[in-house]
């Protein structure tokens, strides 16, 4: 029976090397995913991203729009464009007065 147990001793102790086998790959794949998981960008980062772009948009959009009433109160001026036409630029305003 001494010579049973032995044989199941090892035979378990084989197993239970491959199971601890397994749980360090495991465990590295667990720690390459928190690697990269960490190199994400936060919700916060992002949002401040976004209204950035939202800011510099909007600015470029306001001197475009200057430039074109700018431009139409010139052509205006010269009478290249009559007051219906005024009305009309008007109507299609970005950021209207």
């Amino acid at each position: 029976m001494n010579e049973d147990n032995k044989e199941l001793i090892e035979f378990l102790g084989e197993q239970f090397q491959h199971v601890g086998e397994q749980f360090q790959h495991v465990d590295k794949k667990f720690q390459e995913l928190d690697a990269k998981i960490s190199q994400l960008p936060t919700k916060s980062y992002l949002d401040d991203k976004m209204a950035d772009l939202e800011g510099g948009l909007v600015s470029k959009l306001r001197k475009e729009d200057d430039k074109v009433n700018r431009l139409s109160e010139m052509l205006r001026t010269k009478k290249v464009l009559t007051d219906i036409d005024m009305e009309e630029l008007k109507k299609l305003q970005v950021f209207p007065r």
